[in-house]
């Protein structure tokens, strides 16, 4: 395989790529080191962008990012132009793989199911502390589904009688052996439709980038060039393989010529029999 390298807007002759650096080569940290400096200068320039905005709490110290090892944090004011620009909503990715998401876990929710849990305990139990003082000075045998949350309670038992609401639409099955936490949060997590091609994403034996990109492909959020116009960036739109098409998702999977000729291939390598996707 040959490569090249752009030093100073210029491409280098191609040389031949005998071998690589492997983990635990002595080179490997400069490389890295030199790599992220020039990154870290690259970001202080962030500043002289007209569309960067501070972090509320940075703009004073003048700070845009901090790096420790290979780690790196980033200090902005996410504006809705860039969520926009964001490949798929974190709300998507925290759905299960079979509702076409990642299965990541919804931190809110989460929080929510932890809450209502404890809501669960207030209606139920009486044998902790905690319990029989709440029951005391703010319950006081009062009917939980129908007592008005007490204003002078502070903030944290009012959260927790006003997961109620959340409790009489979630029971948890406590005879099961898992959390109860978990119960209720995956009772509010599953009650979504499933998509046609949830097998393609669970129990796929793929490589994780591959399943990865897989997804995405199905969500139509490959970064095609299509999709950079519609960013509002300034790119040739024109698919390099077959210089017919834009370079959509369409296009690249289903359109193009190259393609289906890819997949004809794949397939009788295979030994499946197919029909050939047209447009």
């Amino acid at each position: 395989m040959d490569c090249s390298m752009v030093i100073n807007g210029e491409s280098t002759p191609p040389f031949d790529v005998a071998r690589g650096f492997r983990q635990g080569d002595p080179m490997s940290p400069f490389l890295f080191s030199i790599v992220m400096e020039h990154l870290s200068r690259s970001l202080k320039t962030l500043k002289e962008e007209k569309q960067f905005k501070y972090h509320p709490k940075c703009s004073k110290l003048n700070v845009t990012h901090m790096c420790f090892a290979d780690d790196l944090l980033m200090f902005a004011k996410g504006a809705n132009e860039l969520i926009r620009k964001s490949l798929v909503a974190w709300s998507r990715m925290c759905m299960p793989k079979a509702t076409e998401g990642l299965n990541l876990t919804n931190l809110k929710l989460w929080n929510k199911a932890a809450i209502t849990k404890i809501c669960w305990d207030l209606k139920t139990k009486k044998d902790t502390l905690w319990i029989k003082c709440n029951r005391e000075y703010y319950i006081k045998a009062q009917p939980l589904e129908s007592m008005a949350i007490p204003q002078q309670a502070s903030w944290m038992v009012r959260k927790i009688l006003k997961a109620l609401e959340e409790l009489c639409h979630v029971q948890p099955d406590h005879l099961k052996s898992k959390s109860m936490i978990i119960s209720i949060y995956l009772r509010m997590v599953w009650d979504l439709s499933k998509v046609a091609w949830k097998n393609i994403i669970c129990g796929n034996e793929a490589r994780p980038k591959a399943i990865f990109i897989t997804w995405l492909q199905q969500q139509d959020r490959l970064l095609t060039a299509t999709r950079l116009e519609n960013w509002r960036i300034q790119v040739d739109t024109t698919f390099v393989m077959c210089k017919v098409g834009a370079e959509s998702r369409n296009h690249l999977f289903v359109e193009c010529a190259i393609g289906r000729q890819v997949w004809d291939k794949l397939m009788k390598r295979l030994q499946i029999t197919w029909v050939a996707m047209s447009s």
